[in-house]
């Protein structure tokens, strides 16, 4: 296989913040940055395919079931047979975690939306 060698010009903070990071993580920069291209490559191409949760209740069984109708038409199942305790939790957890999210973003009013920081350098 052969290498080859790419470089990236990053301005002085972002550097310094790089550098932290791979400290913190105990590894190279290189290693860091080589981690980061391969994820982002791995991830593919944008996704253009649309749908809706559709969670259902399964009276017979006394469970719920999930699935995704795409807007194509078609529906993909999720998961089946799963227990009110773990909807439960899982609409606690994802509560807690949109919470969280919303502190991070330091939204403070609830029609806002998340804005790049490229935009506002």
């Amino acid at each position: 296989m052969k290498y080859l060698p790419i470089t990236v010009k990053l301005e002085k903070d972002y550097a310094e913040r790089l550098k932290k990071v791979c400290n913190l993580n105990k590894t190279q920069v290189s290693t860091f940055i080589r981690e980061a291209i391969f994820s982002k490559l791995d991830e593919g191409a944008i996704s253009n395919i649309a749908g809706k949760n559709e969670p259902a209740y399964v009276p017979e069984k006394d469970n719920f079931s999930w699935k995704v109708k795409l807007d194509d038409g078609k529906e993909v199942e999720i998961m089946k047979d799963i227990s009110l305790e773990f909807i439960e939790d899982l609409v606690k957890q994802l509560e807690f975690q949109l919470k969280k999210r919303q502190e991070v973003l330091r939204k403070q009013d609830k029609k806002s939306v998340a804005v790049p920081r490229r935009l506002i350098k």
